[in-house]
C-alpha cells in the first residue's frame, strides 16, 4: 500500500538556529512553537524542525528568536532514554522547503521569502 509523509506548520521560532557542518552537508536545527485556540483556550505544540542543505545555511543566516516560518516537510518521531532512564520522544519536521513570514523585532512588509532543498540536500 502506498503511503506519504507531509506536514506543513507555521509557528514561531523558540530560539536561534543551531548549525553544524555535516562532512557531505549542512544542518540547521530549531524549535517551533505553533499555537491554536480552540473554544477560549490556547494550546502551543513544540517541534524540533531539521534543515539541510543551502536550506539550512539560509536558515542560519536569516532566522531568529521569534520569527515567524513556514515549515513543510516530513513528521519523524524521535524516541530515548535520558539520564534518569525516563523515556522521551520529541515530533520532528525534516524540512524541505522554508518561507520566512515575519520578524517579531521588525515591522516591515510582509514580504515572504521562500527557500526549498533539492534532493541532494537530505543525506537519507
Amino acid at each position: 500500500m502506498p503511503s506519504h509523509n507531509s506536514a506543513t506548520l507555521i509557528g514561531h521560532v523558540g530560539k536561534d538556529v543551531e548549525f553544524k557542518a555535516l562532512s557531505n552537508t549542512s544542518l540547521a536545527s530549531f524549535s517551533l512553537a505553533v499555537s491554536e485556540k480552540r473554544k477560549g483556550t490556547e494550546r502551543t505544540d513544540w517541534f524540533r524542525v531539521k534543515l539541510f542543505g543551502k536550506t539550512a545555511e539560509i536558515a542560519r543566516d536569516y532566522v531568529n528568536k521569534g520569527d515567524a516560518v513556514l515549515v513543510e516537510g516530513a513528521v519523524h518521531i524521535e524516541e530515548w532514554t535520558d539520564k534518569e532512564k525516563n523515556k522521551r520522544t520529541s515530533v520532528e519536521l525534516i524540512g524541505n522547503r522554508l518561507v520566512l513570514l515575519g520578524n517579531k523585532k521588525r515591522e516591515e512588509g510582509p514580504a515572504a521569502n521562500e527557500f526549498q532543498a533539492s534532493d541532494d540536500d537530505v543525506p537519507f
